[in-house]
């Protein structure tokens, strides 16, 4: 796997909800077990990244290092849940402003394999091995809302693996893949938050991960960050 690719499809989340002013807002996240909105998560993780691999590179919100793009492609995607943006790695600090009452899909940490992406030599079946494999690298993930933390450990029952879904790739798209439908396969861990009501609220994402098998002690870790502020109204 190429090191763009590893960067673009791995993505680690912390996020901490903030009171401002008046306001003293609370965020909950649906278990795992449950059908938000009628759809299970594994059906929302489908959607969400047919939906990030849908957009080209200028006009991905991936890219986007202020949030002045996060809000593109998605309200003719999904009226009742935000994408949050992921990133292909560095440093990041985002504003962003979406409808009150939206759900929040949080990427915690996150992985996917296309058949376009491996080349002609590779077998459907082979995806989901290929995503799994990619997110036993991950080693350090924390979510917080408010008070309350989550770690590593506590996110696991979070962790799913997809069955096979068809994207499609666009041109000049986030993985630098050829155009064109393909089968694809996804991993990682994954919240979503009930709606929130009007207010303001901070995210920072963080994580670590390592694909030495010595346990990078030279500090050879992919350690992105990502500071946003979702404005509900």
């Amino acid at each position: 796997m190429s090191s763009k690719l590893l960067a673009l499809s791995l993505f680690f989340t912390l996020l901490v909800t903030t009171s401002f002013a008046q306001s003293s807002n609370s965020v909950s996240i649906f278990p795992p077990n449950i059908k938000p909105f009628g759809l299970s998560y594994e059906d929302h993780i489908k959607n969400y990244w047919k939906f990030a691999l849908s957009l080209p590179n200028d006009v991905n919100p991936w890219n986007d290092e202020t949030g002045k793009m996060c809000r593109n492609g998605q309200e003719a995607v999904n009226s009742s849940i935000f994408y949050l943006p992921a990133s292909g790695g560095g440093n990041f600090t985002r504003v962003c402003k979406i409808p009150a009452g939206s759900a929040i899909f949080i990427p915690v940490l996150i992985g996917e394999y296309s058949l376009l992406e491996l080349g002609k030599d590779a077998k459907p079946e082979d995806l989901p091995v290929f995503a799994k494999n990619d997110q036993d690298n991950m080693h350090v993930f924390t979510l917080a809302i408010g008070d309350k933390k989550l770690d590593t450990n506590d996110l696991k029952k979070y962790g799913i693996v997809t069955g096979l879904f068809n994207l499609t790739f666009p041109e000049n798209n986030l993985f630098g893949t050829d155009p064109g439908s393909t089968l694809a396969a996804a991993d990682g861990y994954y919240v979503i938050t009930e709606p929130l009501e009007k207010g303001t609220y901070v995210i920072r994402t963080y994580g670590e991960m390592c694909t030495k098998d010595d346990g990078c002690p030279g500090g050879d870790n992919f350690k992105p960050y990502i500071n946003t502020t979702l404005i509900a109204e």
